[in-house]
């Protein structure tokens, strides 16, 4: 009777807070009640419990499985609220450089929860301490576990070849619309479950191997000049972390470029208010972030990925530049000490490598751009060609907020700080060199109830609506366009060639605008660059869909320019 009661308050539990915390579809859109994936949801919860019921009591191992359970929603929704983000199996592996983010996001109430949480548990084993492993019982907690284990693992024993491609479970999950969806994580874990969801990225999603006519057609692809350009001794690429603006909004911070002759336009980040890694990627690949790959780039597959990438910096390192790219913060962070040196650059220059000359950061603010830029000045003065890559750290969130002014206070004297620095390292390289710089932002700031309220946002775009920037929830149909638009802003001595290439890439997603970047100012050699010029890829219109626009970049592109095949 006990083991009966620990096993409904556990699916219980487990839905509820499916229902209060992790945005779960209970029902279809027409009000239907989807009684079978809610079966498969609870499966994971179940599989645990038979798994701890091994050497834990009844009581005490429901209590654990809805106190994970409870932890991985709240840790959900802490990151949907800062980076619109769906939590991953690598968020809770990548431990040693995610903690430090982690702490700048930590509240009281989280401290409550894992109390709450230890609390329950020392109840439950005083409860009941007796631990049945009968030989009739220990037999039937083994079948169940070996019933369940398949279920719940099934995308790993597919990808292992256990069962082959075609099992039975495969088929009615996609027969019942509970396939893994492996490019749509926010949806996939409001269908799934979150638990479900968590397991299911613990398989890593690869491009498929290439075929003979797919190896064929790439190798033409590359062999197709990139048309010809009056290319500069320096090129510079700054990425300024959160610098968003638009022409009713902050507009004012951009004037110190706007002097120096840079010309803007709008950008669209795959990003909201973290994820630089993908924005970084999709610059310098020319390849969609969310597509074929799933998840933070640099995360997911840093360690997969070959020595030598496809990308703008390796190209020009082959034309004799000298590339280096440089970020305000530590090295190890979204595992860029690995990529950048397989994106193609000479030397990655992290925090820890920065003469900071006894700056002591104060609290609640990052550390100042000025140093990122004091690190370079000697690679820009060189004379070598130089393509540099700069990642600004100084307008990161936490965004503060202040008398209920939404952030928008700290956020504005961050920004114009930020972009003064930006301001006064393009002229010393104007003043100095023959270069092209062009600045973007990688993401809109964390500023979620701001945007709302000021009607960048409107409610009709949220799932969920929150407080202080928390809470909220896009829904999976909410116009990327609208939710990943930033301001990008470019500088050449030629303005016809600015003009051109800001007429042709106004509005568009950043892997196109690094193509036409490429098109119109280096003329390099990046396989996903010329696939998309051959292809058209990049001529759109201001009314295109942004989720369709990925399509055409196949598996085989994404295979040929990142993985061994």
């Amino acid at each position: 009777m006990l083991e009966l009661l620990a096993l409904a308050l556990l699916v219980a539990g487990h839905l509820a807070i499916q229902w209060q915390l992790s945005g779960y579809y209970f029902t279809l859109k027409d009000g239907t009640i989807r009684w079978l994936p809610i079966v498969v949801s609870t499966t994971p919860a179940l599989l645990f419990y038979a798994a701890a019921r091994l050497i834990l009591p009844n009581i005490l191992s429901m209590v654990l499985v809805l106190a994970a359970d409870l932890v991985l929603a709240v840790i959900n929704q802490q990151k949907l609220g800062r980076i619109n983000e769906v939590l991953s199996w690598t968020d809770l592996t990548e431990t040693r450089e995610n903690i430090h983010v982690v702490m700048e996001f930590i509240q009281p109430t989280h401290f409550a929860i894992v109390g709450a949480a230890l609390v329950g548990l020392f109840i439950a084993y005083r409860l009941n301490r007796r631990v049945d492993n009968t030989p009739g019982f220990l037999i039937y907690k083994l079948l169940v576990i070996g019933f369940l284990t398949p279920l719940v693992f099934n995308d790993h024993l597919v990808n292992a070849e256990v069962l082959g491609k075609n099992n039975a479970y495969a088929t009615f999950l996609k027969g019942a619309d509970l396939k893994y969806r492996r490019s749509e994580w926010f949806q996939n874990s409001r269908i799934q479950g979150l638990v479900m969801h968590v397991i299911q990225t613990s398989a890593r999603t690869m491009p498929r191997a290439v075929s003979t006519e797919e190896l064929a057609l790439a190798e033409a692809t590359r062999k197709k000049p990139m048309p010809p350009v009056e290319r500069r001794k320096k090129i510079v690429v700054i990425l300024c972390e959160a610098c968003w603006s638009d022409k009713t909004h902050f507009d004012e911070a951009y004037e110190p470029l706007r002097k120096l002759g840079f010309k803007g336009m709008t950008g669209v980040s795959p990003s909201y208010g973290g994820g630089t890694a993908n924005a970084s990627f999709e610059w310098q690949t020319g390849l969609p972030a969310n597509g074929v790959l799933n998840g933070v780039v640099y995360q997911e597959y840093a360690g997969v990925m070959r020595k030598s990438v496809d990308s703008l910096a390796q190209s020009l390192r082959s034309d004799g530049y000298q590339t280096i790219t440089a970020h305000n913060y530590r090295r190890k962070f979204w595992h860029r000490h690995e990529v950048k040196p397989k994106l193609g650059y000479d030397k990655f220059i992290g925090l820890e490598d920065m003469n900071l000359d006894g700056y002591q950061r104060k609290r609640n603010t990052w550390v100042d751009d000025e140093f990122l830029y004091k690190n370079v000045y000697s690679y820009i003065d060189s004379n070598e060609p130089v393509f540099l890559y700069l990642t600004t750290m100084y307008t990161h969130a936490p965004v503060w907020h202040k008398e209920g002014d939404m952030g928008r206070t700290d956020f504005g004297t961050r920004l114009e700080h930020a972009v003064q620095r930006v301001a006064e390292f393009a002229e010393y390289i104007r003043q100095r060199h023959d270069a092209t710089i062009i600045v973007y932002a990688d993401h809109k700031p964390l500023m979620t109830d701001y945007f709302l309220d000021s009607g960048v946002f409107s409610a009709d775009m949220f799932f969920q609506t929150g407080k202080n920037d928390e809470g909220y929830l896009f829904r999976e149909d909410a116009d990327q366009k609208i939710i990943g638009s930033v301001p990008v802003y470019v500088y050449d001595k030629n303005e016809a060639t600015v003009d051109a290439f800001v007429k042709e890439a106004n509005g568009l997603p950043f892997y196109c605008q690094s193509t036409l970047f490429n098109k119109h100012f280096v003329g390099a050699s990046v396989l996903a660059q010329q696939f998309a010029l051959d292809k058209g890829l990049c001529q759109l219109n201001a009314q295109y869909n942004y989720e369709a626009m990925k399509q055409p970049y196949p598996s085989w592109l994404y295979r040929m320019s990142l993985f061994e095949h």
